[in-house]
Formats: C-alpha cells, structure tokens, sequence
C-alpha cells in the first residue's frame, strides 16, 4: 500500500535545494539632474542663461572629431551651463503632521479611554 489511498502509485518525494540566486544588477547610470526650470520664468534669468549657453557654444568646434565625442562635449557645455545659471531644484519635504492633527488624534485617543473605563457601554450624555 503506498500513497493516502489503498493501492496507488504514489510515492512521497523530498527534495532538499540548495538554491543561490544572483544579487540584482543595479545600473550604473547616475541620478538625473534636476534643475530648478522655474527660474526659467524670469526674463533676467532667461536672457543670462541664453548668453553664457551662445559663449560657450561659439568656443565649441562642432564640426571636427568624432560625434561620440562631439556629443559629450555639447551635453556637458549646456548641462554645466544650467547648473551654474539655474541652480539646482531643492526638494522641499513637507510637513505631513501638524497641531491640528494632533488635537484630532488625541480626541480619539481620550474617546477611546473614555470607552475602556465604561466598559465599551456607550452613555448618553
């Protein structure tokens, strides 16, 4: 008789596994650059950005080189351009907990004890 049923052709099988899987590959990209854009919306600003951008492109020779490299070198003028014009985005971390919350918080938190000490009997008051 094998199995959980008279006279079946089921035998149990274990299985012992040593398994190792492989860590997960991580990119080495770099974090995005985030640039404030909103300073974009002054025309100061603007018109200073669109200045040092055309000096540092007139200095760039386009045409000669291999365009891998003519690339890199046009990403890095423009982007080193924004940073020093543009500054970067500051992320605000907002307050998720104020004293307003608190007080609703505690209100429960004293109804709750009021409840406990009635024996979960509500009362009309």
């Amino acid at each position: 008789m094998r199995g959980a049923h008279c006279w079946t052709d089921h035998r149990l099988v274990v299985i012992k596994l040593n398994l190792r899987l492989p860590r997960p590959c991580r990119s080495e990209t770099s974090k995005q650059i985030r640039l404030n854009l909103e300073r974009l919306q002054d025309t100061n600003t603007r018109a200073k950005y669109a200045e040092t951008l055309s000096t540092a492109l007139q200095l760039l020779d386009l045409k000669s080189g291999e365009i891998n490299t003519v690339w890199e070198s046009l990403s890095s003028h423009v982007l080193d351009t924004a940073k020093s014009t543009l500054d970067l985005r500051v992320r605000k971390h907002e307050e998720w907990f104020n004293d307003n919350e608190l007080g609703v918080i505690w209100s429960c938190v004293n109804s709750h004890d009021k409840r406990k000490i009635s024996g979960g009997r509500r009362r009309l008051v």
